[in-house]
């Protein structure tokens, strides 16, 4: 990707002159770099070639035999980077892969000065109970808290609600915000809003900020019109499926919404019959049109299920058709074909046993039988192709 991009770079710099876009293009690419050293800044260095050289800096080629381009060559005398930065995360413990990673994720950070901001954000970190290995996953998750203004503010504010640091690093592996976002403007609010609201305690705010932070951390008018959204599907406030609406609701465009509604009004069901799915099971929103289709054909075609019964469990039409379903009907039919199991096995409960259950129940207790079985159910995938998955074109009800 780096040698892409630099190719890429390399040939702006020798077309751009001539692109009417030169004149937008430039200014954005100096911006870029508006936080280097004046030197950088130079007249007679032009844009690229300092995205170039600091490419190549920080991400030199892995074949010794791609030679810098010339323009790279002429800034190697230049003054380099300072190196205090790349010094004081090893010192954190960071190893060469995430130092890149940092410097990728927030190239402003080799320009920061270590003494004046870095040690001084770290050293909050420390007052508040964070060790060094703490502060090192603080810094690849969110390279850019440690140059701006003071933490101290929305860690504590993140711990009172999360208890430990440890739930606040796992949080901050979904959302890099929680450090940086304006914790009075936006998550106040939210919390007030969903308690005053919505019926939902301290231990759900606590739930859903570990689960789902993006709820809390989205801006109020966004989450008031997902809450909006769950009412008139009629999802219950304060329960665990209201939870689960507001995250997929804040995800969802209404043209996105609208789509799904359609897509399962064809396959047959009423509207309100799709408005009650997707109330019991929210994330029926985030299944593409295909996997939809899909789905459905096969629990009929295969399962003999019909539509009342998936409309009462939803949750079937999540299931993979390739990873799950497939591989268990082909497994279940061979030792119903050998007599060792009753036809009448319900296929909804083998559809929502975990992996590890339905090896220890259907695969290892055969394996003497049928010494091919397990390898089979291994290797077994739904080919895309597959005559009995062509979609059955339901009509709309009336």
């Amino acid at each position: 990707m780096i040698l892409l991009l630099r190719s890429k770079l390399f040939s702006y710099h020798h077309l751009a002159s001539a692109s009417p876009l030169h004149a937008t293009i430039t200014p954005s690419i100096h911006r870029l770099f508006s936080t280097f050293p004046p030197w950088f800044d130079s007249p007679v260095i032009d844009p690229a070639s300092k995205l170039l050289f600091t490419l190549h800096s920080h991400y030199p080629p892995k074949s010794e035999s791609i030679e810098a381009p010339e323009e790279i060559s002429r800034l190697n005398g230049s003054p380099p980077v300072p190196d205090s930065t790349r010094q004081f995360l090893r010192e954190y413990g960071l190893n060469e892969e995430q130092i890149k990673s940092v410097i990728s994720g927030d190239p402003r950070i080799l320009r920061t000065d270590v003494d004046k901001r870095m040690k001084p954000r770290v050293k909050e970190l420390e007052e508040m109970g964070f060790s060094p290995s703490d502060i090192s996953r603080v810094i690849v998750l969110s390279p850019n808290s440690i140059r701006l203004g003071s933490m101290r503010q929305n860690v504590k504010f993140w711990l009172s609600i999360l208890s430990s640091v440890e739930n606040f690093l796992k949080v901050m592996r979904h959302n890099m915000f929680l450090l940086t976002c304006n914790v009075a403007v936006l998550v106040e609010p939210n919390i007030s809003f969903l308690k005053e609201s919505c019926g939902l305690s301290s231990d759900d705010i606590r739930q859903i900020l570990i689960s789902k932070p993006g709820v809390i951390i989205s801006y109020p008018q966004r989450l008031k019109e997902a809450v909006q959204k769950a009412d008139l599907l009629g999802v219950p406030r304060g329960t665990h499926r209201f939870r689960d609406a507001l995250g997929i609701l804040l995800r969802t465009t209404q043209e996105t919404f609208d789509s799904k509604l359609d897509i399962l009004k064809s396959l047959g069901w009423s509207e309100a019959e799709v408005r009650s799915m997707i109330a019991r099971y929210p994330y029926l929103l985030s299944v593409t049109e295909k996997n939809i289709r899909r789905t459905v054909c096969f629990l009929m075609k295969k399962f003999g299920f019909d539509l009342q019964v998936i409309a009462r469990e939803p949750y079937l039409i999540k299931l993979s058709v390739d990873k799950r379903l497939f591989r268990r009907f082909k497994v279940i039919k061979s030792l119903e074909n050998k007599g060792l199991l009753r036809s009448s096995l319900g296929f909804k409960a083998m559809s929502y046993m975990s992996e590890k259950l339905f090896r220890e129940k259907y695969v290892i207790p055969y394996k003497d039988v049928i010494p091919s079985l397990a390898e089979e159910y291994q290797a077994l995938r739904c080919k895309e192709g597959d005559p009995n998955l062509v979609d059955l074109n339901f009509k709309r009800r009336n």
